[in-house]
């Protein structure tokens, strides 16, 4: 009887080892075979990055190499509002943060605050989801960056951690270096302000169709030579661990930018500086609606200035109105016929160059 009895209970328990690692076979079988390709689609969504490297407008400069536009590296702040409302660490991690950042970025502390709440909407499968992604401030200096980032790391000095875990400790680290980010793009600027503005012309930002922010141009040089100056922005195909940093060794393409070109004008910038101050002197001694003057070289046709009154500085896009256009390109003027009865209402000024 007893060894009926031993050979029955090891009869059960190969049963219940069997039955086990057959379910186990099944499961690894199911994931591994016919739910392989979901899977895999969203294991690479959760650790594949792809980063656009955005390629460097290109300068645009006058005959003797002066720089009339140019852009500098610039960074567009974001936070990531689900990940500071879904942390159990701080009571308000909103609060504290803008108390830090609002300094640096020069922005309301409570206006701050308030860009850092979770905001809900309805997913595509009818549940709840709260926003991952909401803009700061844009065009921060690189400098300022790099303080931020100084700032972020030093913030869990600022919390009394001393009857936490060393786990809680390390996830407040984490916290406050994957919940603030920033974007790389580039800002427009004229050295000059207001000097050959109309030539030039101006840029705006608008929203590419990877989301980030692009610079196209609006007029003058900037418009005609968009494509030109714009480049071809190029991109990096990577892994990510879990605080969002690249795993090199993963990397699967890299794609360097190609920077735009640059525009090399024949405007002198000399002799634009020269005709801008007689067309003011002219303007204040006959007050006209407008007034227009162009150098050019007679030999060549070569366009050594022109300039249009009143202009704009493109560096501040407020000044920019419908009444600073480039009236030498935009307007029909009959040269030479002034009537006697009417005052004259522009003055057009001329010189010859050899």
């Amino acid at each position: 009887m007893t060894n009926k009895l031993q050979i029955r209970r090891a009869l059960l328990l190969l049963t219940c080892l069997g039955a086990a690692f057959a379910g186990l076979g099944y499961r690894l079988v199911d994931l591994q075979v016919f739910h392989h390709e979901d899977l895999l689609k969203r294991a690479e969504r959760k650790t594949e990055r792809t980063i656009p490297q955005q390629a460097k407008r290109g300068d645009i400069l006058d005959v003797n190499g002066n720089l009339l536009a140019t852009s500098v590296p610039v960074k567009t702040v974001w936070v990531n509002p689900a990940l500071l409302a879904g942390q159990n660490l701080l009571p308000a991690p909103q609060a504290l943060f803008a108390r830090v950042l609002a300094p640096l970025l020069q922005v309301d502390e409570t206006k701050l605050c308030q860009q850092m709440m979770p905001r809900l909407r309805q997913g595509s499968l009818g549940g709840m989801l709260t926003n991952q992604y909401a803009v700061l401030k844009r065009q921060v200096p690189e400098t300022t960056w790099l303080q931020i980032r100084g700032s972020l790391k030093a913030l869990p000095s600022l919390v009394d951690t001393r009857q936490w875990k060393k786990s809680d400790r390390v996830a407040l680290t984490n916290l406050c270096l994957s919940a603030i980010g920033a974007d790389a793009e580039q800002m427009r600027i004229y050295p000059n302000a207001s000097l050959a503005a109309q030539v030039v012309g101006f840029v705006s930002s608008h929203d590419s169709t990877n989301g980030d922010s692009e610079l196209v141009g609006c007029d003058g040089i900037e418009k005609t030579f968009d494509k030109k100056l714009s480049g071809v922005d190029g991109w990096r195909v990577t892994e990510v661990d879990r605080l969002q940093h690249e795993v090199a060794s993963h990397r699967d393409e890299d794609v360097l930018a190609r920077d735009g070109l640059n525009v090399v004008l024949t405007v002198d910038a000399a002799v634009q500086h020269i005709l801008e101050t007689a067309l003011v002197e002219a303007a204040q001694a006959h007050t006209p609606k407008s007034i227009t003057g162009i150098v050019m070289r007679p030999r060549t046709g070569e366009i050594l200035a022109m300039a249009t009154l009143p202009s704009y500085d493109p560096n501040r896009p407020n000044t920019i109105t419908p009444e600073t256009r480039n009236r030498v390109v935009t307007d029909v003027v009959e040269p030479g016929i002034v009537s006697e009865a009417d005052p004259p209402q522009r003055s057009i000024l001329s010189w010859r160059t050899r």
